[in-house]
């Protein structure tokens, strides 16, 4: 009789589970993504400096490209593409990217130091200056920043960076800095992004969306996501993220992309792209120029405005410094 009471007495607690359990689903909480941070060291929090992910960790994004040497694939805004097969590009590794180009204000605070041209005798009154991009950065300073940068946010310096040793890489004669700069893959510090993250990025990191083939990173009116020679008077850069659009990846925007000042990736410069499956490319082994990306406040847009477009490829040597040169962080996640 005992036995037979407890076994009632179960199947009366199972039936009332079970009639909670459909008036009040078991839904799983998830937590919303937040608002990537900007930057912060020592007791300063720098404005404009936040990176927010590009590709999150476990996405992986096959690109065909169309034709023969294009970067990562869509459409060809400048013509000078050959016919013929192209590459597949395969992207793994998921990296954030930063909203807004590197600032005066914290370039300054970690190297204390600004290069830049940018005087307040050439400006525009209405901007915060400190906000304008660093610009006159050679490639080595800015993998140096980035290396410094990593180590006062607590986080491994991403580069190795030998002063002494000449590049066997670099193959431009007589070059004054040729130092030795290689990388540790697995650190999670600040880096340069390579050309393809730059231009997987600028597209709108969806190769099935409309943004992928726009002209610009973030639509096909220039005007509206730029800053270039035509609405800066060839005068000066302007504070970062002062344009109202960008492209858009997420719930983030990012700025910029195509106009203020060109941007500095890690690849060496080629003209040519091997055919076939390249996952993760980081550009030619050697070289005498790095890769520059996006157009800068004294671009001519030229014919279509193509001067300023996503697929607009441009180089300089490392060593060198100018006033249409700066460059925006990259971190691997």
């Amino acid at each position: 009789m005992k036995k037979a009471k407890t076994i009632i007495m179960a199947l009366i607690a199972l039936m009332a589970l079970s009639f909670q359990s459909c008036r009040q689903p078991n839904v799983q909480h998830v937590e919303p993504e937040k608002t990537p941070a900007d930057i912060t060291f020592g007791d300063n929090k720098f404005e404009k400096t936040a990176l927010a992910p590009v590709l999150k960790p476990g996405k992986i994004v096959k690109i065909v490209c169309g034709k023969k040497n294009q970067v990562i694939g869509g459409s060809d805004y400048n013509n000078f593409l050959f016919e013929g097969e192209g590459r597949t590009v395969i992207l793994t590794r998921p990296f954030a990217l930063g909203k807004w180009e590197v600032t005066r204000q914290l370039y300054k605070a970690v190297m204390e130091s600004d290069p830049s041209y940018g005087s307040d005798s050439n400006k525009a009154s209405e901007d915060n200056q400190e906000l304008r991009p660093v610009e006159n950065i050679s490639w080595y300073n800015a993998v140096e920043f980035c290396n410094k940068l990593s180590k006062k946010c607590g986080l491994a310096p991403y580069y190795n960076i030998d002063k002494d040793t000449v590049d066997p890489n670099n193959k431009l004669p007589n070059a004054k800095d040729r130092w030795t700069v290689t990388i540790n893959k697995d650190s999670k510090g600040y880096r340069l992004p390579t050309e393809a993250e730059w231009e997987f990025a600028a597209r709108g990191a969806d190769p099935n969306a409309d943004a992928w083939n726009y002209q610009f990173a973030g639509g096909d009116d220039l005007d509206s996501v730029a800053w270039h020679s035509g609405n800066t008077g060839d005068t000066h850069t302007h504070e970062v993220g002062k344009k109202d659009k960008g492209v858009t990846i997420g719930d983030e925007t990012f700025y910029d992309m195509n106009g203020n000042v060109k941007e500095w990736c890690y690849d060496w410069y080629t003209e040519f792209f091997e055919p076939g499956e390249k996952y993760n490319p980081i550009g030619a082994v050697c070289g005498s120029n790095r890769v520059l990306r996006g157009g800068s406040w004294y671009t001519t847009p030229g014919g279509n405005n193509k001067n300023c477009s996503v697929t607009t490829r441009d180089k300089s040597v490392p060593g060198a410094k100018d006033e249409e040169i700066g460059f925006r962080l990259a971190r691997s996640l």
